[in-house]
């Protein structure tokens, strides 16, 4: 009671010190409050408390509500106030707000006050960055915050209440492996319940494609794709029978019928879930929409990001019909070197069919944790039958943005993806060729699977002069049906008015062909190359709750319109000048078998060990593939081991066989090829454009 004396007593010097008049009343939180100076002793430790409960109750909201939240962690309610002691002050006033004692009109302080009876006050007496020896300064005025070490601790401790509230959220989004105790935990019948319930419901509140989402619909291709399913294995058909036969008549006799099967530990209910959710998301006819495992998600962020490690450099996904394709080959990698193309159709995955690998072990071939070889039986349209692929891992990263300087003042830019801060390296890029002297470019969007519309709309910014639309995104389903424009920042560039090609190919997607598009829609490019490949639309990740964070929803939920206001959805970008960035011979059946023959990887062996200067020639295109020592031979291996061989195939077999063996080799990846038709083209035109190419 003698401190709270002592405390009061200099509260009221204080306030005879600045000539206010001593005044009591209640506050907005029904207690007594006090208007002015706080004594400094006496409620220094409750605003204490105040500050610590307030970062916890801010910091509980960053965590997912999946179980892991701070509520066990949170501070006790505010004990109440003892008779004779000065109320504490409350946590909006710890926070920079004070009550005051009328509405209307100034304040004891002098000041006007606002409206509902709240002032902001001055952030040193929010903080109460005082110490005793304060007392006796009539103004109060505060130590420095490197001589004030109470102020020091509470900067630490919300540092680290922050960074272990960014600890638990990624860690609850993004768990661990599915380790088999893990496993036999989801393998519950209320998981299976859970997760088709979350997932249909999901489904229909969000997407916004041309599919019927009815839950109906829904729960109706998921009984479908169940009953595939469960007919693959007898005892799987005798244990789902009483749930699908006969058919549920809807929704909840669906789920009514499930909750009444026995909750066998021996039955695969993930496994069951993950058949049922998948047909309806196929059902959707949208092949840009899917259902992940935590395995292939984290591989599908890891190509959109930089600095991730792919062995193969393909990502596998699921037709409409449940057959297994590439939907993106990576520039430099493995699959590419081989000669592999988009939409080809994976038969067997080392030796093993791919209708008899489960889910999650498919996914974990194609990201395994230690490199190993991956031998993939692929078949193309008009292909007699599957050829044999042998990828060796390779396990250096590809970077973001290859430049390279081209004779007579050409730059040379290829962006391999439109990862974080890719618009910044090609900006480094441009400037680094500008340096040695070059003054027209050519931008490679070749093979480019897109990512980012922020990364599309800087590089943009980079070549658009003044502020331009790149594209418009529009909710075509729903009640968000308004255009929303994205324009650029009209920042000033020295690459406004330079001469620039762009190149693209069947797999420029996404946010390639919004670059590539807008760059032609505003006449500030050449587009050369062939028709892209027609992602117009964005898709965005959803969690599935009842998965503990092992299962994810990859929905699309807008369309997105090029600046004229054409859409390339299911259409592309067309170029301004059509050339074929491949040699037709080595979309043939009789190319890839010669590319993968063991004869072919024998001459290969050999050219490497005793010729390597020669095979780099070649590889530069400063020489033909039959100037190489040993071609007579292993052309007329060749032509003893297959009829009517043709000369031109022979030829750009044994030429793709060598670029991806000295690549692989030497680990070197060279950013374009100086023989590509596509880039000969890009040259024609900035001569067409310029005139002659020496400046």
């Amino acid at each position: 009671m003698g401190a709270s004396r002592r405390g009061e007593g200099d509260y009221r010097q204080a306030r005879r010190r600045r000539g206010a008049p001593l005044r009591r009343d209640r506050g907005p939180h029904g207690r007594a409050d006090t208007f002015g100076r706080l004594p400094p002793r006496a409620g220094r430790r409750r605003v204490r408390g105040d500050h610590f409960r307030g970062t916890l109750r801010a910091f509980r909201y960053l965590i997912p509500r999946n179980g892991r939240d701070l509520s066990a962690f949170s501070a006790p309610a505010p004990r109440a106030r003892l008779p004779g002691l000065p109320a504490a002050r409350p946590f909006r006033e710890s926070q920079g707000l004070r009550p005051l004692p009328f509405a209307d009109g100034p304040d004891d302080n002098g000041g006007t006050p606002r409206a509902g009876g709240i002032r902001p006050v001055r952030r040193v007496e929010a903080r109460r960055g005082r110490t005793r020896s304060a007392r006796g300064n009539p103004d109060h005025a505060p130590l420095p915050p490197e001589r004030n070490p109470f102020r020091m601790k509470r900067r630490l401790l919300r540092l680290a209440l922050v960074l272990f509230a960014v600890f638990l959220a990624v860690s609850a989004r993004l768990p661990a492996e599915t380790s088999a105790a893990a496993r036999n935990d989801l393998d519950k019948r209320s998981v299976f319940i859970g997760i088709v319930q979350d997932s249909l419901g999901t489904i229909a509140a969000t997407y916004r494609g041309d599919g019927e989402t009815s839950l109906a619909a829904l729960f109706r291709a998921a009984y479908e794709g169940l009953s595939k399913w469960a007919a693959k294995d007898e005892s799987r058909a005798e244990f789902l029978k009483p749930l699908l036969d006969p058919p549920p008549s809807g929704p909840t006799d669906f789920l009514k019928r499930a909750s009444e099967l026995p909750d066998s530990p021996d039955f695969p209910w993930l496994a069951a879930a993950d058949a049922a959710v998948d047909a309806a998301v196929r059902s959707l006819g949208d092949p840009f929409s899917h259902y992940f495992t935590l395995t292939e998600f984290r591989r599908l962020m890891g190509m959109l990001s930089k600095g991730m490690k792919d062995y193969y450099g393909l990502i596998p996904s699921r037709a409409l019909d449940g057959s297994l394709y590439i939907a993106h080959i990576k520039f430099g990698s493995p699959a590419y070197y081989a000669a592999l193309r988009t939409h080809d159709v994976i038969t067997a995955v080392n030796g093993r069919k791919v209708e008899d690998i489960p889910r999650d072990e498919l996914a974990k071939m194609f990201a395994p944790d230690a490199p190993a070889p991956l031998s993939l039986a692929v078949t193309r349209k008009d292909w007699p039958e599957p050829v044999v692929y042998r990828l060796e891992p390779m396990e250096r990263r590809i970077p973001m943005v290859l430049s390279r300087m081209l004779p007579d003042g050409v730059g040379y830019v290829r962006a391999t993806i439109f990862g974080k801060g890719m618009a910044g390296r090609v900006r480094e890029a441009l400037d680094d060729l500008s340096r040695r002297g070059a003054w027209r470019f050519i931008l490679d969007l070749r093979n480019n699977p897109g990512g980012g519309a922020n990364e599309a709309l800087e590089l943009c910014d980079t070549f658009l002069q003044g502020r331009k639309i790149v594209t418009i995104f529009k909710m075509f389903r729903g009640l968000m049906d308004t255009a929303s424009p994205l324009l650029t920042r009209g920042d000033e560039s020295p690459y406004e008015d330079v001469p620039l090609v762009c190149l693209v190919n069947h797999s420029s997607a996404s946010a390639s062909e919004m670059s590539s598009g807008a760059l032609q829609d505003h006449h500030r490019a050449t587009v050369i190359g062939t028709q892209t490949f027609g992602k117009g639309c964005a898709q965005v990740p959803f969690g599935v709750p009842a998965s503990r964070g092992r299962r994810f929803l990859y929905l699309t939920i807008s369309k997105y319109f090029l600046p004229s206001g054409r859409t390339i959805h299911k259409k592309g970008v067309t170029p301004d000048i059509v050339v074929k960035d491949i040699d037709p011979a080595s979309d043939t059946w009789q190319f890839a078998v010669l590319e993968n023959w063991s004869g072919t990887r024998r001459f290969v062996k050999r050219e490497l060990a005793r010729f390597p200067g020669s095979v780099r020639e070649v590889v530069e295109d400063k020489r033909p593939v039959t100037a190489l020592r040993s071609w007579r031979r292993f052309l007329a291996r060749a032509r003893k081991a297959f009829e009517g061989l043709d000369e031109h195939v022979l030829e750009v077999a044994a030429r793709t066989a060598l670029v991806s063996a000295w690549c692989s080799a030497t680990r070197s990846m060279p950013p374009c090829d100086p023989a590509d038709a596509v880039m000969k083209a890009a040259m024609e035109r900035l001569r067409f454009e310029c005139g002659d190419l020496s400046r």
